[in-house]
């Protein structure tokens, strides 16, 4: 009896890379300013596409993670101010 063919050995070579059409594949889904989802697509292997940190790797040398730190010290104090100016109000 022959063997029986899967749908695997039967697949030509070119659709071995095939991907779904762009319409029909996820989205980033981050929310944008105006508070709607993100429509783009994310970067191959993330949930986010690259304006979302889907590129983003974070910081790998000490002076960069020196900046982050010394970046969100500041952000941090700036939004205790405006809470505080907010409270007053």
């Amino acid at each position: 009896m022959p063997k029986a063919k899967t749908a695997a050995s039967m697949t030509p070579a070119w659709r071995s890379n095939w991907k779904p059409p762009k319409r029909e594949r996820s989205r980033c889904g981050a929310r944008t300013r105006a508070g709607h989802p993100c429509r783009r697509l994310p970067v191959e292997g993330k949930q986010r596409c690259r304006n979302h940190g889907g590129l983003s790797t974070g910081a790998k040398t000490a002076k960069g993670k020196e900046r982050v730190t010394a970046n969100l010290a500041k952000t941090r104090s700036w939004q205790k101010r405006k809470a505080k100016e907010g409270a007053r109000l």
